[in-house]
Parts: structure tokens; sequence; C-alpha cells
């Protein structure tokens, strides 16, 4: 409800990581104009282990603002903690759509993924690149899920394929 944006606004400041959690989560969910700018300014906030940084990021995909792009990007790379990348990797799949960058940053964290056996950042790229729907994720799924000898792996990215297949296919329909 964005009428209880203010609320979530104020519980941001929280000394609980799980109130502050839970407040940038609902406060993406209210998806109030407010919301990008609190979000985004959240995103600095110092914390152990950027806990706060990985709820701001869940509470902009929350928000689903397409503005929001550039910090997925900036955090989807490597370098931060892992549930940072996580977290953004997920952002991108929600706001990165339209955006060329999007299927770089997650073919190559998929790859990535793959190859160092990381199945929460498969999982998160998978998912992303589904949402993005990219046609030219449909041949790196199926290059990666002959080519990995993990059977869970293989799998999943069996499946993350099927449904890209399904989304590009529906996409070219209602062209």
């Amino acid at each position: 409800d964005p009428k209880l944006a203010s609320v979530y606004q104020q519980l941001l400041t929280d000394q609980s990581y799980a109130v502050i959690k839970a407040a940038a989560l609902a406060l993406g969910q209210t998806k109030d104009a407010s919301a990008l700018a609190a979000l985004t300014q959240l995103i600095d906030e110092p914390s152990w282990h950027n806990t706060i940084r990985v709820s701001a990021l869940s509470g902009l995909a929350a928000l689903g603002d397409k503005k929001a792009v550039d910090v997925a990007i900036k955090y989807g790379a490597q370098g931060d903690y892992p549930q940072v990348r996580l977290a953004a990797t997920k952002l991108l799949g929600v706001v990165g759509k339209d955006d060329p960058r999007a299927y770089s940053l997650l073919s190559g964290a998929l790859e990535e993924a793959v190859a160092r056996s990381n199945f929460g950042l498969l999982s998160a790229a998978g998912e992303s690149i589904v949402s993005i729907g990219d046609p030219r994720g449909v041949e790196l799924l199926e290059r990666l899920t002959k080519e990995t000898p993990n059977s869970q792996y293989a799998t999943s990215l069996g499946r993350y394929q099927e449904r890209l297949k399904k989304a590009v296919a529906a996409d070219k329909s209602r062209m």
C-alpha cells in the first residue's frame, strides 16, 4: 500500500538488519514514487558483509523500476560479497529487459557459475536470463547444459532453456 511508504522509509534506519530487510522489501512493493530514491540511498549504508546493501537491492527488485538498472549492473559484477552479487543479478533480471548490457553481464555470470560450481549464482543468473528474454540465452543455455559434468546443473540449465524458449516464442507471437 503506497500510503505506508513513509512508515517503511522510517524503518530503514532501524538498528536491526531484519527490520531493515523487511522494510526495504515492503517499500519496494508499495511501488511508491519515493521508493527509488530511498532504496538507492540505502545502498551506501555501511553494514556487516553489506547486509543492508542486499536489502536495498532486494527492495529495488520488488519496486521494479527500470531506473535501477545501473545499480544492478554496478553490483552484479564481481568484487563485492557474494550475496550482494546475487541480489544485483536478480535485480537485473527484473529491470534489465531492454538494456543491452544486461545479457552480457548475466551470461558471463552464468558461465562463471557453471565453471566455479556456484549454484546460487547459477540460479540467479539463469532466472534473470529467462526474465530478460534475450534469445541469445537459448544457445548459451544449450551449450552449458552439454558442457557441464554436473547432472544437477545440467537439469537446471535445461529447465531455464525450455522456459526461455517459451518466453522468446511468446514475444515473437506478440509482434
